[in-house]
């Protein structure tokens, strides 16, 4: 169950109070507040693939059409999906979005 208490903030960001099912609850508890966040959608522009380190992994320049947080991506081989860790990002890029070099 949820208030109908929804605060706007910064972009996207909506904080929205919680509670159990059939229990009292408050809007001004912020204990029992959950943050949620939407973003545009963001898709692929252009990617290059760069050569890999000798210890394995594989370095990927991925050019985005809206701003993403690297963290919230993944690199998929086949049927196998890993975090990508971000080694550089920049929220201007050639592309109008966001580009960011990303190591599985």
């Amino acid at each position: 169950k949820r208030s109908g208490t929804s605060h706007g903030s910064a972009a996207g960001l909506r904080p929205m109070t919680v509670c159990p099912q059939g229990a009292a609850c408050d809007s001004s508890d912020s204990s029992a507040m959950l943050w949620f966040q939407s973003v545009h959608a963001a898709t692929p522009v252009a990617a290059d693939v760069l050569g890999g380190w000798t210890d394995g992994g594989t370095l990927v320049r991925l050019a985005l059409s809206a701003p993403l947080p690297p963290e919230w991506l993944q690199c998929r081989f086949g049927a196998v999906a890993v975090p990508a860790r971000p080694a550089l990002s920049s929220s201007t890029g050639d592309y109008g979005g966001s580009s960011a070099h990303l190591a599985p």
